[in-house]
């Protein structure tokens, strides 16, 4: 999932293309906004917040969207061949010279801009690390005030504060040296003050001009400590001028092995996150709010759970709302792979529950940070 940095750069591409220029042209996928509102009216400003992003327009009206998972921006000229299929377009801006496209973004809204303040989603948000004037202390208390949650789930919670994603919260906790599984009231607070010094400086150092790809060490040939490197040496210790306040934690990977046939791949329970994409085939559970449950087999799991999100293909999982990722296994062997599907399609419930609370107490959805 995009995480702040990245939509922080992408308003700061896009302001170029289309601040100070008129909408010629406008179309969305429907059910969708209606975009062609904004046909005629000038582009005044573009806004990150958060994992956020608003369009303002001249005419009042203001474009809200959220990447999630898959959503992401191009930027075409008139008549040049898209990257992406068209179907998969949620918004189409055009304006001289330029042709702006979001593709496959979950959420995109058109509304006046005084409800932008309003917005469920935005009025929520914590302090955004990314904010020219980073409120640390109120950031400081809103964490203070989850006191029951492990401190990894509370720096995903974007109504603490704005702007952590899976891999920058990897990246803070090994940096920090602190167990991601701590409650926040365990944590004291030199080393919370320390978590949010250490998150605001990651996040602006990543969205500096000409910036290279998301990096969190001086390592050379590596950009990141933990993040995605299950199965990999240990990198030792941060040389970020950081040295963690204890030994690191939990750095080592655990296994979820599907059993008889084919070689188990480690997945990474430092934070959960969907896994590298070197991993060929996997077994999954998913389940809805209420537990309903469906297991199945794939070669692509975000891909996967995206379709399951959006209800692209219809059936159960669309019917009954069953789009948490709460467990998964993975395999290089297609055969084991399909084998470990029948064998827990097999299970009674209470065996697949077993299954996934021992790994997933809470029944968190490993797929995404929490959203407002």
């Amino acid at each position: 999932m995009p995480e702040g940095d990245t939509i922080f750069k992408t308003a700061a591409a896009l302001r170029p293309l289309l601040v100070g220029r008129t909408v010629l042209a406008a179309r969305a996928r429907q059910p969708g906004p209606q975009i062609a509102r904004v046909i005629g009216a000038e582009v005044t400003a573009i806004e990150p917040l958060g994992k956020h992003m608003v369009i303002h327009f001249s005419n009042g009206l203001a474009l809200h969207t959220h990447l999630r998972m898959k959503g992401t921006w191009h930027r075409y000229a008139p008549g040049e061949r898209w990257r992406m299929p068209a179907w998969q377009a949620r918004v189409v801006l055009e304006v001289p010279d330029h042709v702006v496209v979001c593709f496959n973004a979950p959420v995109a809204e058109l509304m006046p801009d005084r409800a932008i303040p309003l917005h469920p989603g935005m009025k929520s948000l914590g302090p955004d690390l990314l904010a020219q004037n980073f409120n640390t202390a109120e950031a400081f208390n809103r964490l203070r005030a989850r006191p029951t949650m492990d401190i990894a789930e509370a720096l995903l919670d974007q109504r603490a504060l704005a702007g952590i994603g899976n891999v920058f919260k990897s990246e803070i906790m090994f940096i920090e040296g602190v167990n991601p599984w701590t409650k926040v009231s365990a944590v004291d607070d030199p080393t919370l003050q320390a978590i949010l010094e250490t998150a605001e400086r990651l996040l602006k150092q990543n969205v500096r001009p000409n910036s290279p790809a998301r990096i969190t060490t001086r390592t050379e040939g590596s950009r990141v400590w933990v993040y995605g490197r299950a199965g990999h040496p240990h990198r030792g210790q941060p040389r970020l001028g950081l040295q963690p306040r204890r030994p690191p934690l939990l750095t080592l990977p655990h296994r979820h092995p599907i059993p008889q046939t084919g070689r188990a791949q480690p997945l990474d329970v430092l934070v959960p996150h969907l896994p590298a994409r070197q991993m060929s085939y996997f077994v999954y559970i998913v389940a809805s709010r209420s537990r309903v449950l469906y297991t199945g087999v794939t070669n692509d799991l975000e891909r996967r759970v995206f379709e399951h999100k959006t209800k692209l293909t219809p059936g159960f999982t669309s019917k009954y709302n069953v789009d948490r990722l709460v467990y998964y296994e993975d395999t290089d062997d297609i055969v084991a792979a399909i084998a470990r599907e029948k064998q827990l399609k097999s299970w009674l419930r209470s065996r697949k529950i077993a299954l996934i609370e021992a790994t997933n107490p809470s029944w968190s959805d490993l797929s995404e940070a929490r959203l407002p």
